[in-house]
């Protein structure tokens, strides 16, 4: 017998986010402060794909890496911002507890491509300041694409694997103090 089946467990089905106000003139503001910034951050990062992939003297490693660090900005956002705008003009916001762990999951891969994105920039400018005449040779177009590709698949098997692997449950408090469904906040419960 393990330890869940000892007890009545009741399942919790979602989430209560407690972290947004319930003053409904807060509650505008912060709904148009977030819509601003959002809006400013799609524009800004179809901007840079934009950019990128339109104009031929931008078609550099440096360059395709900053627009894959875009697309994973434009996703991160994504995730979660439009949840919480809706989230803050209710009275009492909720998230299912299926939508909270999809969006843990969601933000965990794109923060595992972000940081492998990151260090395979490192990399291209190591490379580019100390061997300047192989550059070409060392990061071509197709080790460009390889090593992308690499960086997405990876923190896709690194944040799916262990989710298929080990099913979580949760049952006990699920009043979340945040405005989000965050690993901090879930983690606290």
């Amino acid at each position: 017998m393990n330890y869940q089946e000892i007890g009545n467990h009741t399942k919790v089905t979602e989430f209560i986010l407690v972290g947004l106000s319930k003053h409904p003139t807060s509650q505008s503001i912060l709904f148009w402060a977030l819509m601003f910034l959002y809006i400013v951050t799609l524009a800004g990062n179809s901007m840079i794909i934009f950019l990128v992939g339109v104009s031929s003297r931008l078609h550099t490693p440096m360059y395709f890496f900053l627009s894959n660090l875009s697309l994973l900005d434009l996703l991160f956002s994504t995730s979660a911002v439009p949840l919480i705008m809706a989230n803050s003009l209710q009275n009492f916001p909720t998230i299912s507890y299926t939508s909270c762990f999809a969006q843990l999951t969601i933000r965990a891969f794109l923060a595992l491509a972000e940081c492998f994105l990151l260090a395979i920039m490192a990399y291209d400018r190591f490379v580019a300041i100390s061997d300047p005449l192989r550059y070409n040779l060392v990061m071509s177009s197709r080790v460009c694409i390889v090593m992308a590709l690499l960086a997405w698949m990876i923190a896709f098997l690194l944040t799916v694997m262990p989710i298929l692997l080990f099913p979580i449950s949760f049952c006990g408090h699920n009043s979340v103090n945040h405005f989000s469904c965050e690993a901090q906040a879930i983690f606290k419960l």
